[in-house]
């Protein structure tokens, strides 16, 4: 299903006015490089990974699932609050205009390249739902005194927090980029790295406790914080539940050995053009499904 621009919701009838920009810039991804993202769509399926970032093919549909699209409008949104709230504390007790900031940045991004996979689900349904996350955000954190935003000031003396913050690692000679969507410090000075997750899935704490991507994020800010203590903090929206998470010096050095296994087994399809494809539920929101031979003769089989 293909939404339509016609399907927007008016700014007007609830009381909104059109909101400043964040000026956030869309991420991109660096030739050489590696990150916890290109890492996992590599495990996902190979073939997807080479298309994706080897062959880059063109689209014959372009693609932007709902659920992608709803998580970055509340991404957006979470920064545009935590900005106000380093800029002016008391300006983030006011939900109405983080709601209006959503459908606003709802309204502008919402493009025909935006499809909805589920069954029985309108573009209305995903809408609602980042509200929702929004709200319940709001009510668990406010008046968000729990941390402060770090910041770094540049050469125009102007402080600029941590929100988005690009982050560098080099692991044994390898590059990898990530951004952080939040750091920020407690009173304790333990360093916080908070990651807004707009998934459906709650996973158990052990798994939390196995994730990379954070513990990457870590290893970039050891070098900058090399006396705090760290803490990865998970925010499950969709559950208004947050994870606390502390990773040992040890399962770090680990953490790392393993990256480097894996890139190196990267490098090495690379060089074999050895890149099967791995066929399950996430095809259906893959963006090379139309043109993966897996995919299509499944879909056939299927059909016949």
């Amino acid at each position: 299903m293909v939404l339509k621009q016609t399907q927007l919701f008016p700014l007007e009838s609830s009381g909104c006015v059109k909101l400043p920009e964040t000026g956030a810039k869309k991420r991109t991804s660096f030739r050489g490089s590696y990150s916890h993202t290109k890492l996992s769509v590599y495990e996902n399926c190979p073939l997807c990974y080479n298309y994706k970032y080897i062959e880059k093919p063109e689209h014959p549909i372009p693609f932007t699932s709902i659920e992608a699209f709803m998580g970055s409008r509340v991404h957006e949104t979470l920064e545009y609050l935590y900005k106000q709230i380093f800029h002016s504390p008391e300006s983030g007790s006011d939900i109405h205009e983080i709601l209006c900031y959503y459908k606003d940045a709802w309204n502008k991004k919402m493009s025909d390249d935006v499809k909805v996979v589920k069954e029985g689900m309108t573009a209305l349904d995903y809408f609602e739902q980042g509200e929702k996350i929004l709200k319940d955000y709001f009510e668990l954190h406010a008046p968000f005194s729990e941390d402060r935003t770090l910041f770094e000031t540049d050469n125009f003396n102007k402080e600029k927090p941590f929100l988005e913050k690009r982050v560098d690692i080099v692991i044994d000679g390898y590059k990898l980029m990530g951004f952080v969507d939040r750091i920020a410090e407690k009173e304790d000075g333990t360093i916080l790295i908070h990651d807004y997750k707009t998934s459906g899935t709650l996973p158990a704490v052990d798994t939390l406790k196995n994730d990379r991507q954070l513990a990457l994020y870590r290893i970039a800010l050891d070098e900058k914080y090399p006396d705090a203590p760290k803490e990865l903090v998970y925010h499950y929206l969709k559950f208004n539940q947050d994870f606390y998470i502390m990773r040992s010096d040890e399962e770090i050095e680990q953490l790392k050995k393993d990256v480097v296994a894996l890139i190196r087994k990267i490098e090495k399809a690379t060089e074999e053009k050895n890149f099967p494809a791995v066929v399950t539920s996430r095809c259906a929101w893959c963006e090379f499904a139309t043109i993966c031979p897996a995919k299509v003769k499944k879909d056939a089989e299927g059909q016949s």
